[in-house]
């Protein structure tokens, strides 16, 4: 082989592990993205059963007051993350933390939300 081929075989091989390394990035992005959204979509679902709680009559299993609303079990632990409530009069506090590394590089997706009678106002943490 001639100097010309084996120039030309080390540059694609480069190439090749440049690109490699840039598909990965992109599929682990897109995997945190994914992660973070399904984080989200699952504080609005909480946020929404916190509302219909405090909406209800005390009579309907509710009462107007987020103080006693309590954190169904099904949203405790997911697939996608865990999640935890602060309830007071007025609001409710929530925090979602999802199972892949962030944006930071160190901690994993995180999201917050204040639910009171108003709306659902989401935080992303990381």
């Amino acid at each position: 082989m001639n100097i010309q081929r084996i120039i030309v075989i080390i540059f694609i091989v480069v190439a090749l592990l440049i690109a490699g390394y840039f598909a990965v990035g992109i599929y682990q992005s897109n995997q945190q993205d994914s992660n973070r959204n399904q984080i989200i979509s699952t504080l609005y679902e909480i946020g929404n059963d916190a509302q219909q709680y405090y909406e209800k009559s005390s009579g309907q299993g509710g009462g107007s007051s987020y103080a006693s609303w309590i954190l169904p079990d099904k949203y405790r632990k997911t697939p996608d993350g865990t999640f935890n409530f602060v309830a007071k009069r007025n609001m409710v506090n929530l925090s979602g933390v999802g199972t892949l590394i962030g944006r930071n590089g160190i901690t994993n997706v995180r999201a917050i939300a204040k639910v009171d009678s108003i709306g659902i106002q989401i935080t992303i943490i990381n």
